[in-house]
């Protein structure tokens, strides 16, 4: 079906304008096509350097610094593959920031409405690697991991920050407003400021991580909570590490006490060695930093989403990931003995599938409509899929410019068959989809074969963020689930229903051991530093309350030495492990520090149902993204029939496969893209946008029925429309004619706009005020830059692309 010329909308119809683009060429000069073109070249010569390609960047501040070459091979950044978002941009500054390899380049847009990119970088942070990296072997590159894989840009209390983490587990994170200061500093007359207000400035000399940590293995996904002040990474220990820096002592979270809120030591007469009956009390008052390791249940896998669940006062109470095996993960960050809550993934016709993001949404973030076309988005036949779900799929077809195909005699379901994506679970590297190139013909010199015609990345995939279940001390061994571990049940918890039956997953979908050639054995350098420490537990020592000698028995001058100790100690950071409400001294020298982050014998969380739970969880809703698909509706906590189950809606094939059977360098260059991986969510104009790294990008708007109407036995409440598919038939027709994965999806409001408004502002009810410009930068594998402008019409409610 062609959707140029789609019929009328039941929803006010999307405003299309100019698509701005900057072509390498447009960027690095009349060469840069052909350097990019070469190293493509050796690509498909060589897979191997499929994991990440190589540059000699500078590798300390004073180097990068330098002017160094002007050769178009020297600043035509590399990038790396098979990672998360790349790119990002500020809410508050003008800053565009692209990961490239280890470091962050930090580029500052020079022009309205096009945004233009500068050659160079306005600014290079080289992020430094922990002095425990070294020994941890990534899983990407095992030679060089100290690559990043993911970058967002988030709030932490009142400053806004930018994070990265990395295939060595490492975690680094820098204030903007210091990057702002430094780009400034160098160039005043660089437009860095979003509005008319000035940085806190000067500041002459490069920022500095202000947060720099380590996680134990190839970090991925991340998340950042303003009010509560936390950082959660996911990394491939299948576990969640949240990051709780210490407090000022006159900050009082819970804005319901008015009272500032006085420092009194963080333990009791109560406490014992690694735990305390009021351990709760205790990590939250946040009088020193924690790590708070999130443990949970059996057959976890490898993580690459992550978000926050919030309380009544909007503090983060709980943790939500999906793994790869497309469960869903909640567990607790404060309270202990709770068992951690597995929602099964669902198996349909579509066979498997694997999780790549999530995003857990208040009832706030859904725009009030009247009739179910303006729900769903269409008013052609919503297809009833199991499980009480609407498929929405059909009102695709209407979306105008739509770049995808829809034969009218075709299915919209996918043959599970040719799920690309399964390869990347068994280690088969076809990662060919089923279905028309939806991106035209490429050219003779992109359709080359290797000479054996088989897929030269076979089992590249297996390296990626599938590996890595086993301790990084012990050889891999596949997606083999650790060893049960048998905690006591807590008294809250009710054992948790088992799942109900399921189809099989097809045989070549089961886990398998990856090739020989990976079962590498443990870098001998950590096993020798291991070995140096003894055997003894590092975690057994008295933590949060040692036994202080009476003060009776101790003279003036012991009384001084002893506060002098005390004051030491209470600012040492501590690890804190919810699930069996244990704590300890966090190790700071090298080798116990590397000890504790490899360590693989930590006690697994129990899974259960937790009566709490249910009523925390009213309020939201979860929207899911797999390969190609996405769904919305309740937390399932429950396997029975409860009370509050309502009918789902999904969009099956809401972004297709990529490519039909490709092969050559089309089939390295798009190995393993699709999914539905980059995320962003605009409360300001009730907006997700989403893109699959095989390079088409989606707007959807949250909806929600005034009055709710029963479909398939439940009522249907909320639901979700498609807005628009991004770039556009005409816009690719132009621009994309040689198709290159996504290396990053960056979503910030457009320079010289007015202050934030309110979330859910874009709904326009009762609102005068005009809602913000955003931009929409998307930045392909082959350095174009695609941008669009995005905002909501306050009187009528529809979105704006302009």
């Amino acid at each position: 079906m062609d959707t140029s010329k789609a019929e009328p909308r039941p929803f006010q119809p999307v405003m299309v304008g100019a698509c701005y683009a900057q072509t390498a060429k447009d960027r690095f000069g009349s060469q840069a096509a052909r350097t990019i073109q070469e190293r493509e070249r050796i690509l498909e010569a060589d897979f191997g350097l499929a994991q990440g390609e190589s540059q000699d960047l500078p590798e300390s501040e004073a180097e990068a610094d330098g002017k160094g070459n002007s050769g178009e091979e020297c600043f035509i950044p590399f990038m790396q593959r098979f990672r998360n978002n790349l790119t990002a941009l500020s809410q508050l500054y003008n800053l565009y920031m692209v990961a490239y390899q280890g470091q962050i380049f930090v580029y500052v847009p020079r022009s309205v409405p096009s945004q233009r990119i500068p050659s160079q970088p306005d600014l290079r942070l080289v992020v430094p690697a922990t002095h425990v990296s070294r020994h941890i072997r990534g899983c990407i590159e095992k030679q060089r991991p100290h690559l990043i894989n993911h970058i967002i840009v988030g709030t932490l209390g009142t400053e806004e920050i930018v994070v990265t983490s990395f295939d060595d587990g490492d975690v680094a994170s820098y204030k903007t407003h210091e990057i702002a200061d430094c780009i400034l500093s160098r160039q005043p007359d660089v437009p860095v400021l979003l509005r008319q207000a000035q940085p806190e400035g000067p500041r002459t000399k490069k920022p500095k991580p202000f947060f720099h940590e380590n996680v134990g293995k190839t970090a991925w996904g991340l998340a950042v909570h303003q009010k509560s002040r936390l950082i959660a990474v996911t990394s491939n220990r299948c576990e969640v590490t949240v990051f709780a820096p210490a407090l000022r002592p006159d900050y009082n979270i819970q804005e319901k006490d008015p009272r500032p809120a006085h420092r009194v030591p963080d333990w009791c007469d109560a406490c014992q060695p690694r735990t305390c009956n009021n351990v709760e009390s205790h990590v939250r008052q946040r009088a020193r930093s924690w790590r708070i390791v999130v443990t949970l249940g059996i057959g976890v896998s490898n993580m690459p989403s992550v978000c926050f669940i919030d309380d009544a006062t909007g503090c983060a109470s709980l943790v939500c990931a999906v793994d790869i095996k497309g469960n869903i993960w909640l567990a607790e960050i404060w309270k202990p003995h709770v068992p951690a809550t597995m929602l099964p993934c669902r198996f349909d016709a579509q066979g498997p599938r694997v999780g790549w993001g999530i995003l857990a949404l208040r009832r706030s973030s859904f725009v009030t409509v009247e009739t179910i076309g303006e729900l769903l988005g269409t008013k052609g036949d919503i297809e009833t899929l199991p499980f009480h779900r609407l498929d929405i799929a059909q009102s695709l077809r209407e979306i105008a410019e739509n770049p995808y195909d829809y034969p009218e005699d075709a299915p919209l379901r996918p043959d599970a068959a040719h799920d690309a994506n399964l390869a990347m679970m068994d280690g088969d590297g076809d990662s060919g989809g089923e279905g028309g190139s939806d991106h035209g013909d490429t050219t003779d010199e992109d359709a080359t074969e290797t000479d054996d015609g088989s897929d030269a990345g076979g089992t590249m995939t297996v390296a990626m963020l599938m590996d890595g279940i086993q301790a990084e001390v012990e050889a891999a061994a596949g997606l083999e689930a650790p060893p049960p571990a048998q905690p006591q049940a807590p008294p809250q918890a009710q054992p948790q229903a088992p799942p109900q039956a399921q189809p099989q997953a097809p045989p070549h979908a089961q886990p398998q051991a990856p090739p020989p050639a990976q079962l590498q054995a443990p870098p001998a350098q950590l096993q020798q530093l291991l070995a140096q420490l003894p055997a003894a537990n590092l975690l057994a020592s008295p933590t949060l309350f040692p036994r202080w000698k009476a003060p009776e028995q101790m003279t003036l001058a012991e009384k001084r030495e002893e506060a002098q100790k005390r004051r030491e100690y209470l600012k040492r950071p501590m690890v804190y492990f919810p699930h069996n409400g244990t704590t300890a001294t966090m190790p700071h020298k090298k080798l116990k520090l590397l000890a504790f982050l490899v360590d693989d014998s930590r006690q697994r969380n129990e899974t259960g149902n937790v009566l709490e739970r249910l009523q925390l969880m009213e309020d939201y809703y979860l929207l899911s993204f797999w390969q190609e698909d996405i769904e919305l509706g309740r937390f399932r906590l429950w396997t029975n029939t409860e009370p509050n189950r309502e009918t789902g809606v999904v969009c099956v094939r809401a972004l297709k496969h990529s490519m039909s059977q490709p092969r050559g360098l089309m089939q390295q260059l798009f190995e393993a893209t699709d999914r539905i991986s980059l995320i962003a969510h605009i409360p300001e104009l009730s907006l997700v946008v989403a893109a699959t790294v095989s390079g088409r990008v989606l707007l959807l708007t949250p909806t929600r029925l005034r009055r709710p109407v029963m479909r398939e036995g439940y009522p249907l409440r909320v639901g979700f429309r498609i807005e628009w598919i991004l770039p556009r038939r005409s816009d690719e027709s132009r621009w994309r004619r040689q198709p290159r994965p996504l290396y990053g999806m960056a979503v910030g409001p457009v320079q010289g706009e007015a202050e934030p408004g309110e979330a859910g502002s874009g709904t326009g009810a009762g609102s005068t005020r005009p809602a913000r410009l955003f931009r929409v930068m998307l930045h392909y594998r082959n350095h174009d830059v695609l941008t669009y402008e995005i905002t909501r019409v306050m009187e009528t409610g529809k979105m704006c692309v302009f």
